[in-house]
């Protein structure tokens, strides 16, 4: 792999002061990255990566319970010279083209070592990209990852094969015994931990998931 001309900047989003550590201590060991901060969400970054447009923005894509695939586009577009690196504990098969659609330079696990995740960013910055597997490649295990990861309540937990039909709130609210309001109010705190930008899209992406579960 051909050395870059100067050290790429790299910058962190990750509400884990632990995770900052120790990507701060690989850049530091690292002949290819200079690391020029962090911070524990988007709104905190800001004013930093307005002074430093990174060259690589490394983001947990889950944070504070909600999956944030529509912050990569914001990234890109607010920074363009900066590469928005995904780095996630959720599963790679269910998000890494959602992610890459939205911008995202490439996806990285958070069971990789940071030293492991920044030789694959370098890789990337030189054209080496991970292959993924198709949505169509989900398995079960993947549903109840996804919802010890989001941090879904039981109540909500409920809702969810009512959302995966595309059942309206006043039905299931009808079913529960509860007002429609509430039920809209649940349904929406869903979506937004599912990172969907409409009830549409969270509609689909439940019914791909629950139909995987025997």
């Amino acid at each position: 792999m051909a050395l870059p001309a100067h050290p790429w900047t790299l910058f962190l989003i990750d509400d884990h002061p632990v995770v900052g550590a120790g990507f701060e201590l690989a850049a530091l060991r690292s002949t290819l990255f200079d690391w020029v901060g962090e911070a524990p969400n988007l709104s905190a970054a800001t004013s930093r990566l307005d002074e430093t447009e990174p060259d690589v923005l490394i983001l947990d894509l889950v944070i504070n319970d909600t999956i944030g695939v529509p912050s990569i586009s914001e990234c890109r577009a607010t920074w363009p010279k900066t590469h928005v690196v995904v780095f996630s504990s959720m599963p790679a098969e269910l998000y890494a083209q959602a992610c890459i659609a939205a911008g995202a330079l490439t996806y990285c696990a958070k069971s990789d070592s940071p030293r492991q995740v920044l030789a694959d960013v370098a890789e990337a910055l030189q054209g080496v990209i991970k292959p993924y597997a198709p949505p169509t490649a989900l398995r079960n295990q993947s549903l109840s990852h996804l919802l010890q990861s989001i941090d879904l309540t039981p109540r909500e937990i409920d809702l969810l094969p009512f959302l995966a039909k595309g059942r309206s709130a006043a039905e299931i609210a009808e079913y529960f015994g509860k007002s429609t309001k509430t039920i809209s109010a649940q349904r929406d705190t869903i979506r937004r931990k599912l990172g969907c930008r409409s009830t549409r899209e969270m509609t689909a992406l439940l019914s791909q998931l629950l139909a995987q579960r025997p």
